[in-house]
C-alpha cells in the first residue's frame, strides 16, 4: 500500500517524464491531411478568375499537386515530387513551411474552417519570403482557397 502511495506522489509531483513524441507521429497533420481542390486564388492582393483547377493531397509531410488531364481525371504532377509540407518551427497554430525541390522553403499561413482550406504564402516572386501573418490578402501574399475533396 506504501508503494502505491509512493508512485502517485511521483506522478503528481512530475516525477515521470513522458517519453519524446515520434517526428513520423509529430508531424502528422490530420485536419490538413487529403485532398483539396483549387477553388479561388489571389496574387498580390487581385483576385484571378481564370485559374487551372489543380487539386492538392497532403499525406502527412508529402504534398502531392493533382492537375487535371483531358478527360477531367485528376492525376499527380511530377513537376514537383519532393515537395514537402511541414508545421512550422515557429510552433503557432497555422503556421507551415512548404519545402521545394530546389530547396526553398515557402512560409505559410493555413486557415482550416469546415471543409475549407485557405493558404496564405508568401509571394514566390519575393527574394526573402515572409511568412503572412494575418489571413488576408495583401502584397506579397498569395491565398489559394480549397474545398476538400470527399473520398468516394
Amino acid at each position: 500500500m506504501t508503494r502505491g502511495f509512493a508512485v502517485l506522489a511521483l506522478l503528481l509531483a512530475g516525477g515521470v517524464v513522458a517519453a519524446p513524441v515520434p517526428k513520423a507521429l509529430k508531424a502528422k497533420t490530420p485536419m490538413v491531411d487529403g485532398k483539396w481542390l483549387l477553388v479561388g486564388q489571389n496574387w498580390d492582393g487581385k483576385e484571378y478568375p481564370t485559374f487551372n483547377k489543380w487539386m492538392w493531397e497532403i499525406e502527412g509531410e508529402r504534398l502531392t499537386y493533382h492537375r487535371p488531364d483531358r478527360d477531367g481525371v485528376y492525376r499527380p504532377s511530377g513537376a514537383e515530387p519532393a515537395t514537402t509540407i511541414t508545421p512550422s518551427s515557429a510552433g503557432k497554430a497555422g503556421d507551415y513551411d512548404r519545402g521545394k525541390p530546389n530547396g526553398r522553403i515557402n512560409p505559410m499561413l493555413i486557415v482550416i474552417e469546415r471543409d475549407e482550406m485557405t493558404v496564405y504564402h508568401a509571394s514566390e516572386a519575393a527574394q526573402t519570403p515572409v511568412r503572412p501573418v494575418e489571413p488576408k490578402p495583401a502584397a506579397q501574399v498569395n491565398v489559394l482557397r480549397f474545398k476538400r475533396v470527399e473520398e468516394k
